[in-house]
C-alpha cells in the first residue's frame, strides 16, 4: 500500500501519478473523489471485490487507461468517474443488477464513457464473459 494513501477502507490518493498498472489491496470498499485523477500512465487497474463505490472524477484525466474489469460487489460509480479517459475501449462488468443499472446505455454518458466503448457483461458466479448489446 506504499503507492496509496488509505483512511478506513477508502483509497485517497495515489501517490505515484506515473504508475501504469495498479492492483488495489482487498477491503478497499471506496475510491476517493480525484483518487486517480490525472494519472496519465496509469494503463489497468485490478480492483479487489471488497470495492463497492467509485466516487465523481476518480479516474478522470487518466489518459491512458484502456481496460477496467469491475468487482463483483460494484454499486455506485459516481459523475465523470472516467471522463476523458480517451485511451478506455473495453470494460468487463458484473452481470448483477446494480451494474446493469450503471452502466445502463443512458448512464455512460454521466460517468464519462463514450458510447462505443465496448462492454462485456461476466457471470460472477462461473467468471465468463457474456456479450450484451445495450
Amino acid at each position: 500500500m506504499k503507492n496509496f494513501v488509505v483512511k478506513k477502507k477508502e483509497l485517497k490518493l495515489v501517490k505515484d501519478k506515473y504508475i501504469g498498472f495498479a492492483v488495489l489491496p482487498d477491503g478497499i470498499e471506496k475510491i476517493a473523489r480525484y483518487g486517480f485523477y490525472d494519472c496519465r500512465s496509469l494503463q489497468r487497474v485490478n480492483f479487489p471485490d471488497s470495492l463497492t463505490t467509485i466516487e465523481e472524477d476518480a479516474f478522470a484525466n487518466c489518459l491512458n487507461l484502456n481496460y477496467v474489469k469491475f468487482p463483483k460487489n460494484i454499486k455506485y460509480i459516481g459523475n465523470g468517474a472516467f471522463r476523458d479517459c480517451k485511451s478506455l475501449n473495453k470494460i468487463l462488468v458484473p452481470n448483477t443488477e446494480d451494474a446493469k443499472n450503471i452502466f445502463s446505455k443512458d448512464n455512460l454518458k454521466n460517468i464519462g464513457l463514450s458510447e462505443d466503448v465496448e462492454i462485456k457483461f461476466y457471470n460472477v458466479v462461473k467468471e465468463s464473459e457474456e456479450d450484451l448489446v445495450l
